[in-house]
């Protein structure tokens, strides 16, 4: 782990226990300044969920916990961790692991504060059935969401669905398990990676892969509208890549996609996105590759939404020109693509990028590139 103070990179840390195999990093920084990560950890005897904070203030990292732990069904693991942390520093960490019968959904609250700690695991998921692929949002009064989709190796034990759960405050329980897609049959298609947010007012966006990219939301306070396509598939040889889902304080929100057309003389991938505004969803709309002279081929993208609603934008990685790009939403339309730097590989297959909004307009990008032996940032303040 590295990080940046007053606009210089750090020496490199290691937080995780060299004797284990770590991945699925995930990492939060609170506008206080708490700054948490979280992974998974695995061993010949099992799989932990660990974390270490770097509080508000403080000078360094805290030391490593163990917030579960549980076994490897199948390698490399599917178990995944999520982590949010709020502008006053409050910190939920959810993840999935193998008890030995079933994949949990669990999740840990650490309240704001140098000296606080985190909390028991508390299993979201319903006792015997399967739950994977869990996402986390957090908003600023501390209300929380955390969306998950059936496994696809416990057919008998996991509905075919997205289940929801929400907690008003860390004070309060978590409320009964939602499914807010239909229970579908396998054999008609899967439904998949979830992605949440949640407003000010408490009320949850949650998206996932399913028919193209779908949705529902809270109209008010546990009552959803229904299911709603996002982006549908362009044509019966599309396939869907980097969902990813933001929204700002007032339940304004941006989805991005990137659809690949497995079309003969197409075989390119471009970004399509649709924005939520006044409780619609607008048509989606193809942000690149939407002339036939311009030649592009998007790898990743991921959108980003300011608390305040003051920047929203969506940054993309295009491998075929080897460039990483930011693409900003006004309050009324998409703006011209804006070049943020180079990959350092054409084509290479291998780039992911990451990108997050504040208030005040301000952003960051990060990206990585082949081999995995470069990161590169980029700040936006306009």
């Amino acid at each position: 782990m590295n990080v940046e103070r007053s606009g210089r990179w750090g020496t490199p840390a290691t937080l995780s226990d060299p004797a284990r195999y770590s991945d699925r990093a995930q990492t939060a920084v609170g506008r206080d300044g708490t700054m948490v990560v979280a992974w998974a950890s695995e061993s010949p005897t099992g799989r932990n969920i660990e974390a270490a904070v770097w509080p508000a203030g403080a000078s360094g990292w805290s030391g490593r916990v163990v917030l579960a732990t549980g076994y490897t069904r199948v390698s490399p693991d599917p178990s995944n961790v999520r982590v949010a942390v709020n502008g006053n520093g409050e910190a939920w960490i959810a993840w999935s692991i193998f008890d030995g019968t079933h994949y949990l959904v669990q999740a840990a609250y650490r309240p704001a504060g140098a000296g606080a700690q985190f909390g028991p695991a508390t299993t979201l998921s319903t006792t015997g059935e399967d739950a994977i692929e869990p996402a986390l949002a957090l908003n600023d009064v501390g209300q929380v969401v955390v969306a998950w989709a059936g496994s696809p190796w416990q057919m008998s034990t996991s509905p075919n669905t997205i289940t929801v759960r929400k907690s008003l405050g860390y004070v309060q329980p978590f409320g009964d398990p939602v499914r807010i897609a239909p229970d579908l049959s396998r054999y008609v298609g899967y439904q998949s990676a979830p992605v949440a947010c949640i407003d000010s007012n408490g009320l949850a966006t949650i998206m996932w892969m399913g028919n193209g990219l779908q949705g529902n939301r809270e109209v008010v306070d546990g009552s959803w509208k229904g299911v709603e396509t996002i982006v549908a598939p362009q044509n019966s040889v599309s396939s869907f890549i980097t969902p990813s889902l933001a929204c700002d304080g007032q339940g304004r929100a941006i989805a991005a996609v990137v659809v690949f057309d497995a079309s003969v003389g197409v075989q390119r991938a471009q970004l399509w996105a649709a924005t939520l505004e006044q409780g619609n969803w607008s048509a989606a709309q193809k942000l690149t590759g939407v002339t036939p002279r311009k030649t592009e081929d998007i790898a990743a993208a991921n959108v980003a939404m300011s608390p305040d609603g003051s920047l929203a934008f969506v940054a993309y990685i295009d491998h075929y020109n080897g460039v990483v790009k930011a693409v900003h939403h006004n309050a009324s339309d998409w703006g011209t693509p804006y070049l943020l730097g180079k990959t350092s590989s054409v084509s290479s297959f291998a780039e992911m990028v990451d990108a997050t909004a504040d208030v005040n307009s301000q952003g960051r990008v990060i990206w990585k590139t082949k081999g995995g032996a470069l990161h590169l940032v980029s700040d936006w303040k306009p």
